[in-house]
């Protein structure tokens, strides 16, 4: 089933549009990280195979989180003296 069959699936099944559906295979890992910890599961097509991969995904954030730290500073870094970023986008 196409990813865009699945949504509107969910949504009809669920009678809620606000449904994000992710591929998780190709997610950034805060993204995993975030499903892992606080998703919810609507469908699996083996039992615990979601509990298995989010206990992979905490951990693979946990061994990526200074990577990522470093990566931020680095980031607000280049916002200082620029003015508020949202200033930028205007």
């Amino acid at each position: 089933m196409e990813k865009w069959e699945l949504y509107k699936s969910l949504v009809l099944l669920h009678r809620k549009s606000e449904i994000d559906l992710i591929d998780l295979q190709t997610a950034e890992p805060v993204l995993r990280y975030v499903i892992a910890t606080e998703g919810t599961v609507l469908f699996e097509r083996e039992e615990g195979l979601f509990e298995r991969y989010a206990l992979f995904y905490v951990k693979q954030f946990h061994e990526f989180r200074p990577i990522l730290q470093q990566q931020m500073k680095k980031t607000i870094k280049g916002y200082k003296g620029v003015g508020r970023p949202w200033q930028i986008m205007c």
